[in-house]
């Protein structure tokens, strides 16, 4: 079904335009792994293919299909642009207007998430940027009306709820920078309820001082920040209204990178870096969980690197694993005792799967 929905939707957007003006994008990716003490190994595959078009004037018309690694297909975004409107039909990974500015605020403790929206309008008009998003996947639809622009050095982004879950919502973030300060306000009401942010930084020479509440009207949550920069090392410092802190410092001068900290709950974490020509070396170690992690990887030369490593985290591993960039293409050949994961050190590190893995990638 969504294969014939794609179809229909090419058909539709790439009517007129003559073969030779659509423009093809994609990647390509499969592997095969082979489990530890096993004989039965087990081939995935994913594919993304995108099409762009120029119809009339500036305008372009663009879609896309995926298949995953259990083999099924899905569909993307049909979308026509000229780069200063946008009309897209289909799910866009796109958030709503209203919020995308919510996600916009500089906040301690909310994170705030959204479906994708299936219909989205946006414009420029005279410097003002308009959005109109709707999820008609949902209970009832919920569209969201969006502005943003700058006035007088003062960047200013709105979001509306029009009808749906949001209706009645509004969002507010207003920010500016003066001198060696930036502000910024943050004003939510949502559900009848209205919560309100602040934010600010102030950099004066080596030192930066940074601050940022979330919800002073309820939980008067904050956190707030210290660096201070000598040269190539760099100390710093937080504090949040829990009263918890940490102190670290950082030190980097041509192939050596170092760093530490020190939290408040009594635990430390360290990482040490080595770079020397094609070499490249890491180590970090935290004393909560008791993770460490040593990892090095090669260059060879004609786009081939070699990578091993082990590592403590949920359990002990040892891995190796090598790649070949082949043009647009990557060839890679890993193994890895258990897959436990990445530590908390993934500078040079490489996530594998247990066991043997063939895998081929590429790009057009």
């Amino acid at each position: 079904m969504k294969s014939i929905l794609l179809a229909s939707a090419s058909v539709f957007a790439f009517a007129g335009a003559a073969a030779a003006d659509v423009a093809w994008s994609g990647s390509a990716a499969a592997e095969y792994n082979l489990p530890v003490g096993s004989s039965n190994g087990a081939t995935t595959t994913t594919v993304k293919l995108g099409a762009a078009a120029s119809v009339a004037g500036d305008w372009t018309l663009s879609t896309s299909i995926a298949m995953a690694a259990g083999g099924t297909w899905s569909t993307g975004a049909v979308s026509l642009t000229d780069g200063t409107s946008t009309l897209t039909f289909g799910s866009n990974h796109a958030d709503g207007a209203f919020t995308a500015v919510k996600q916009a605020y500089t906040t301690t403790t909310t994170t705030t998430t959204d479906d994708n929206v299936d219909v989205s309008v946006s414009t420029d008009l005279g410097g003002v940027a308009i959005s109109l998003t709707g999820d008609t996947s949902a209970s009832a639809d919920d569209w969201q009306l969006g502005a943003s622009m700058s006035m007088g050095g003062i960047d200013v982004s709105a979001g509306f709820g029009v009808m749906g879950a949001a209706q009645g919502d509004i969002a507010i973030n207003a920010s500016t920078t003066m001198g060696a300060a930036t502000v910024g306000m943050n004003l939510l009401t949502e559900n009848g309820t209205t919560k309100t942010d602040v934010s600010g930084s102030f950099t004066m020479d080596a030192l930066t001082l940074s601050i940022a509440t979330d919800n002073l009207t309820g939980s008067g949550d904050y956190d707030a920040s210290v660096k201070y920069v000598m040269g190539d090392l760099t100390l710093s410092g937080s504090v949040n209204e829990d009263q918890a802190w940490n102190v670290g410092t950082s030190y980097k001068a041509g192939d050596v990178t170092a760093s530490g900290t020190y939290y408040s709950t009594g635990y430390f974490k360290a990482s040490v870096g080595y770079t020397m020509d094609a070499l490249k070396i890491a180590a970090s170690t935290r004393t909560d969980n008791n993770a460490m992690s040593v990892s090095g990887s090669y260059d060879m030369g004609n786009g081939m690197t070699v990578f091993a490593g082990s590592r403590t985290v949920t359990a002990a591993e040892a891995y190796a694993g090598l790649s070949a960039t082949l043009g647009a293409a990557t060839v890679s050949l890993s193994y890895s005792n258990n897959g436990a994961g990445k530590a908390s050190s993934t500078t040079y590190e490489k996530e594998y799967k247990a066991g043997t893995t063939l895998g081929v990638a590429f790009k057009f």
